[in-house]
């Protein structure tokens, strides 16, 4: 495949900032945008950068937690951690060059076209991975609450990693058409970052917005659907429960785990709401706009608006799941330890200062030395206690002693 192509086809296109259809030649690769349309263009700056911070921290205490806060350690949650990851990526490396793009134009990778096509499949395997992730989180609450005899088959830990690593693949495989002619890479002008060629094939086009985002959407809408009318069959089941007079521990605990289940299929469709928010207007904007006439500005905001979904999940796990709160906490109290750890400890510097006023006593000065010694002693006792934190071993402390 030729690399250059791609940017060939870019000088014969303009950013149509005007929502008309004059064509700006080779001078499209040589655009600052920072100068042309500066308002939209620093907007587009100041939103995308503090999204992409937030995005990062979010995304990676998601992961964190999982990991770390054993009540969230379950074969649900996994899907969880593989969506924060998908995000991960739009906000680490696609956002970033996102950046770069806006900042220095087509121009920065005019020299670089095998970056402009890495960034591209990234960043469309990603987000269709992030999408294809919060469908596959509520297929997986659907089983878990309304199939539950299901659950221990279908998802056990090995089958949900694998299940995780599929839809990777399954992602990566919708971008190989834009590495074999059916589609495309470009540095999109409207969007003002390297993107796949909405314009290369229309019929891919289509195909991607069917698949990545039509097909997810139709799997949320379905099994929320079920949930939601379970959900309401349910509810009289635990009413009769809680006014049982003879309730016994078992119906207790699962009244309590069922609710708890319950609230989480509520955080996570309003994830999805989220999601058909962020990723509707992009996917109508791209299937209509099919002749390429609808101005710059249009495609800036679906865009940050689709990318905005990755920097915002966290933020519904933090205020509308409590599990998910403490798991955040917890994880943030051990990079706080870590970095703490980390740290050198203050009383090194005492005791060294110690040892060496200590080497500068001579014999006659017994008291003193008996005082110095007791104090290199006390130390000692100290440094054992916490002997990786404070860098002292007893080696070091014989060193001292055989200094006297």
């Amino acid at each position: 495949m030729d690399l250059q192509a791609m940017f060939d086809i870019v000088a014969q296109r303009s950013d149509n900032w005007y929502g008309s259809s004059e064509n700006t030649s080779n001078s499209s690769l040589y655009m600052d945008f920072l100068t042309r349309h500066p308002s939209l263009s620093y907007t587009y700056l100041s939103v995308l950068g503090v999204l992409t911070i937030i995005g990062n921290i979010g995304n990676i205490m998601v992961i964190g937690s999982v990991l770390s806060y054993k009540p969230l350690r379950t074969t649900g949650n996994l899907f969880i951690a593989n969506l924060a990851l998908a995000d991960l990526c739009v906000t680490a490396i696609v956002d970033p060059f996102s950046i770069v793009g806006v900042v220095n134009g087509p121009q920065f990778f005019m020299d670089k076209p095998l970056l402009c096509h890495v960034v591209a499949c990234i960043c469309l395997a990603s987000c269709t991975c992030s999408m294809w992730n919060i469908a596959a989180v509520a297929i997986n609450r659907y089983v878990f609450l309304c199939k539950p005899q299901l659950y221990p088959v279908l998802f056990t830990w090995r089958k949900t990693l694998s299940y995780c690593l599929l839809l990777w693949l399954v992602c990566f495989a919708l971008e190989v058409p834009n590495m074999t002619g059916w589609g495309g890479h470009t540095f999109d002008l409207k969007t003002m970052a390297c993107s796949y060629d909405r314009l290369a094939n229309i019929t891919y086009t289509y195909t991607f917005c069917a698949v990545g985002i039509l097909l997810p959407i139709i799997a949320v809408f379905i099994s929320y659907l079920k949930i939601f009318i379970y959900a309401r069959r349910t509810r009289k089941e635990l009413k009769r429960i809680s006014g049982s007079k003879c309730l016994i521990y078992g119906k207790s605990k699962y009244k309590s785990r069922r609710q708890e289940e319950l609230q989480l299929a509520r955080t996570l469709f309003c994830v999805c709401i989220i999601f058909l928010i962020c990723w509707t207007p992009y996917a109508t904007v791209v299937v209509l706009d099919y002749d390429d006439r609808w101005s710059k500005i249009v495609y800036v905001v679906v865009i940050q608006m689709a990318h905005t979904n990755s920097s915002v999940n966290f933020m519904l796990y933090w205020l509308m799941n409590q599990r998910f709160k403490r798991g955040y906490q917890q994880f943030a109290s051990r990079i706080q330890k870590c970095i703490k750890m980390m740290r050198p400890r203050r009383h090194n510097n005492s005791s060294l200062n110690l040892s060496v006023s200590c080497t500068s006593l001579t014999t006659r000065d017994s008291v003193n030395m008996l005082t110095c010694d007791n104090s290199l002693q006390k130390f000692r006792d100290t440094s054992r206690q916490d002997h990786t934190s404070s860098g002292l071993t007893e080696s070091s402390f014989s060193e001292f002693r055989k200094m006297f």
